[in-house]
């Protein structure tokens, strides 16, 4: 076959040393893994003016807190995201939500004067704040000193008034969703210990917020970029609805892009399984939800989703096929006074679609990670899509394949049959197309995103379309890695005999 040129001329008689230089990819090498990206969506503060529903590259805490404000619900998930991040160089995208209409309020109020010195400690959203009461001080100079110690904290997503003892305490965003502000008193028994005597102090915890806002579109609204994780403030069915739609239209042939939404939930074991329902009649079912609960826990649950976002991107741009077992949650606090799930009821939650988290060495670390996906379109159960880990995978391998397929030699080429014979290098064959693909196979299989190679190339199929002469039709059936779940061993013993 000869050597072709597009530029020196075939002809040219006279004296050169011309070089004619363009890319051209190295054999049969496969694209990258996906990069991941998140889409933070939360509130601002109504000081702050962004354009609502657009994206915004930020890439730390403080340039969300220029946007949003700090104390913001957007600022507030943003601390937990980039701490359980990193050095990870994510790409973060956020995306201003409009307000709610009404803010949360909820008191701590102080009855008796104090008969000894001590510290109240008071737990908001997770961050404790620290105020020292010497003897003989009044509930009104406790409310003061409580208040100023709230507000001269502008991370917080609170802000308080004092009066007369108590302190009145208002979110910074409105909305049903900041009556999950937690409020709580001396978390540990440390600071229990450390309380004034004599006097008391009462914690009546936010609530009355009212109306969340309507959330946009999301596939609409994130257009043609491509966001692995979903990152989302809102917990409620109505938003977790939004996630799921999002989804099932990413998904689709021609977008190519399915995104992974988390929500966070610190309610009740039994509430949750109530949000999620169960297989025969499920309120929740989508590989495009994931529902992450800490019960009990003083957090905002968009900080769990925020910590859960964190660690789930930066192992899945390490590996987007390893298990996501074992992660810790960092800053997330565990519940307060609740009894860990035993078995059983860590097994009821997952077969109704709900990932588990447990602590170890009193850290919140990441048991199970499932999507709420239980059953098919035709309502059996199908556990197909049950976990995280499954979408990362998939995610991963449809951004590889559609990059190699809009890359040289495709971008621009000509379709040929196998007993075809040319000199130009886009004209592509089934052969050609085949050994990309197989190039492709092998790069999962040694990355272990895969199993079975020989198998997978066995059902491998490219053929040139019988009704359309420019199009390539292949079957490429994957047979995905799966991650370690259970070690069950049957341990046997006697004594010798």
């Amino acid at each position: 076959m000869p050597v072709g040129f597009d530029t020196i001329p075939a002809g040219a008689v006279a004296s050169m040393v011309a070089i004619e230089q363009k890319y051209r990819k190295a054999g049969n090498s496969s694209p990258g893994a996906i990069t991941q990206r998140i889409a933070l969506i939360a509130r601002f503060l109504a000081a702050k003016t962004p354009a609502v529903n657009v994206a915004n590259p930020v890439t730390n805490a403080d340039e969300v807190a220029a946007i949003a404000g700090y104390g913001s619900e957007a600022h507030l998930m943003a601390i937990t995201l980039f701490a359980n991040m990193g050095n990870f160089p994510a790409l973060v995208d956020y995306f201003p939500l409009t307000d709610g209409t009404t803010a949360a309020t909820g008191t701590v109020v102080f009855a008796t004067n104090a008969s000894s010195a001590g510290q109240w400690t008071v737990y908001i959203a997770g961050k404790p704040i620290t105020i020292s009461v010497a003897s003989g001080d009044t509930p009104t100079v406790q409310a003061a000193a409580l208040s100023a110690a709230i507000n001269a904290d502008i991370t917080l997503p609170v802000t308080a008034s004092p009066s007369t003892g108590t302190v009145t305490l208002t979110s910074k965003w409105k909305g049903a969703s900041a009556n999950l502000i937690n409020i709580m008193k001396n978390y540990t028994g440390k600071e229990i210990n450390l309380q004034p005597g004599g006097t008391t102090m009462t914690v009546t915890t936010l609530a009355s917020g009212a109306t969340d806002p309507t959330l946009p579109t999301l596939s609409t609204m994130f257009g043609t970029t491509f966001y692995t994780w979903i990152l989302m403030g809102l917990n409620d069915a109505t938003s977790a609805a939004a996630l799921e739609t999002c989804f099932t239209t990413r998904v689709g042939a021609l977008i190519k892009k399915p995104t992974m939404g988390v929500m966070g939930y610190v309610d009740t074991r039994a509430n949750f399984l109530t949000a999620l329902g169960s297989v025969a009649s499920p309120v929740r079912n989508s590989p495009g939800s994931c529902y992450v609960p800490v019960e009990g826990s003083p957090m905002y649950p968009g900080q769990i989703a925020a910590a859960v976002v964190g660690q789930g991107a930066v192992s899945a741009n390490a590996d987007p096929g390893r298990s996501l077992r074992s992660l810790p949650l960092l800053g997330i606090l565990p519940g307060f006074g609740v009894a860990p799930w035993d078995q059983t009821q860590a097994e009821a939650v997952e077969q109704a679609g709900g990932s588990v988290t447990e602590i170890i060495g009193g850290q919140v670390v990441i048991k199970d990670l499932l999507t709420t996906y239980k059953t098919n379109a035709g309502g059996a159960a199908d556990s197909s899509f049950r976990y995280v880990e499954t979408v990362c995978n998939i995610q991963n391998k449809e951004y590889q394949i559609d990059t190699m397929f809009r890359s040289d030699p495709f971008t621009r080429a000509t379709v040929i049959t196998d007993d075809d014979l040319s000199s130009k290098d886009y004209a592509i064959n089934p052969k050609t197309v085949k050994a990309y693909v197989t190039s492709l196979i092998n790069t999962w299989i040694a990355n272990n995103w895969s199993v079975q190679r020989d198998a997978i190339i066995a059902g491998l199929i490219v053929e040139i379309d019988s009704g359309n002469p420019g199009r390539f039709n292949i079957l490429l059936p994957d047979r995905l890695s799966t991650p370690l779940r259970i070690v069950a061993v049957s341990y046997q013993w006697s004594f010798a005999g």
